[in-house]
């Protein structure tokens, strides 16, 4: 669960600074009574109180040897916010103009077939989001019924990467093992993306989710193994696509 010294330092407060305007929430407003309350170091204290100053998080109330500070606005909080995001949209503009750039750097000869191996619950939540930035636009899925999807039960981390691939117009022909409730369903899939279910044959007998795309095949595990492995061979990926294909012929639609 995201707590609001998470949400805090995502903004960019350090972890004590954080501290210390979670601790001035609760009307602890000295540098005296903060450093009773945190038991950090006075030095510790002052550089924070600076810091969340020059952000207009906090302001002096008097001249005083021990000022009061008193907490700003909290519209400020949605000020970084706003900063933060316009950061994150100029930094993805930015880093768009730079990959054709960098492909051009590479030549074909030099794109050897390899395989590379992820793990850990966040690496391989990062590694399908990069997905929804694939060349072809195009990407085959096979979802089974407890794969990896289903078992992080993370409906931000669902939303986020459906968001950034009808964005960036990447579209999804994808073989399920089960349906979904209707709720979920409808939030995530509907009008979204081309279902099919397996056929029954298939049912309880794998639970790695493939992504199939550009030149790549992915196999992602269940959440108890935490892995993902790419593939890059364009000889793979043709194999596993015709695979695809022929499953996708004789599975229902949703």
């Amino acid at each position: 669960m995201t707590t609001p010294k998470d949400v805090l330092m995502s903004l960019g407060l350090t972890l004590t600074e954080a501290e210390i305007y979670i601790c001035m929430m609760n009307n602890i407003r000295t540098a005296k009574e903060i450093i009773k309350y945190t038991n950090l170091k006075r030095p510790t204290v002052y550089y924070a109180l600076t810091n969340l100053e020059h952000r207009g998080l906090i302001s002096k109330k008097n001249n005083h040897l021990d000022h009061e500070y008193a907490v700003s606005s909290l519209d400020v909080l949605s000020g970084l916010a706003e900063k933060k995001r316009l950061e994150s949209e100029s930094l993805v503009e930015e880093v768009t103009r730079l990959i054709p750039n960098l492909n051009n750097k590479i030549s074909e000869k030099d794109v050897k077939p390899n395989v590379a191996f992820y793990e850990g619950v966040e690496t391989v939540k990062n590694i399908i989001l990069s997905t929804a930035y694939c060349k072809s636009k195009q990407i085959k899925t096979i979802i089974p019924g407890e794969g990896f999807f289903w078992q992080v039960k993370d409906g931000h981390f669902l939303n986020e990467y459906i968001e950034r691939r009808v964005k960036n117009g990447v579209k999804t022909q994808s073989l399920w093992e089960k349906r979904l409730d209707e709720k979920t369903f409808a939030r995530f899939y509907k009008n979204i993306s081309n279902i099919k279910i397996l056929p029954s044959s298939m049912h309880g007998r794998f639970s790695t989710s493939i992504f199939i795309y550009d030149n790549k095949v992915m196999y992602i595990s269940s959440l108890e193994n935490t892995y993902c492995i790419i593939v890059t061979s364009a000889e793979h990926y043709e194999m596993m696509a015709a695979l695809f294909e022929g499953i996708w012929a004789h599975a229902k639609q949703y």
